[in-house]
């Protein structure tokens, strides 16, 4: 756990580099926080929760450190979502994923 747990730190605090004030949060969900990680069969599930729509810039840049972690990240990878906090108000349940 401790190869995740590097992990994550990288991708939170390049997060906040990248998306300085927009973002609002990031929320590990899946099996990492299910009891049932498994590295060499789990990907690393992340919802990515931001202010406002990001320019194309940004969004190459996220990506491109996206990329580069992934290159530590299991087998799977890291499977993201980001989401603007107004599509987050009204959430319907249960959710659809």
């Amino acid at each position: 756990m401790d190869a995740l747990n590097d992990l994550l730190n990288s991708f939170v605090t390049q997060s906040q580099k990248i998306l300085g004030n927009n973002l609002i949060g990031i929320y590990l969900h899946g099996s990492a926080v299910m009891g049932c990680y498994n590295e060499k069969k789990s990907d690393i599930d992340l919802l990515v929760v931001i202010k406002e729509a990001i320019s194309n810039n940004i969004k190459h840049r996220f990506m491109d450190m996206v990329v580069e972690l992934n290159t530590y990240a299991p087998p799977k990878g890291i499977e993201l979502s980001i989401v603007k906090r107004d599509c987050m108000q009204s959430v319907c349940l249960p959710d659809t994923f």
